[in-house]
């Protein structure tokens, strides 16, 4: 995981073939590991976003993301 501010971001490389048919994987996060769906017809470099699964605002309660960038390896 890479913190960029309070989100974090995450490098997921998948097949091609999971790319073009979707899939279902399991990501690292704060908090555990969390299952994430991959749609049907996923292009490299589309990131994904799950709201409040990043880092906690230092003076504040709002919390950042998780940023999901998709590479087809």
């Amino acid at each position: 995981l890479q913190r960029d501010g309070k989100n974090l971001i995450y490098h997921l490389h998948i097949s091609f073939v999971d790319a073009a048919l979707g899939t279902q994987v399991e990501v690292p996060s704060i908090g555990g590991r969390v299952r994430v769906n991959i749609p049907e017809g996923t292009q490299s470099g589309e990131i994904f976003r799950l709201k409040g699964k990043g880092i906690r605002d230092l003076d504040g309660y709002e919390k950042g993301d998780l940023l999901i960038q998709v590479n087809i390896w």
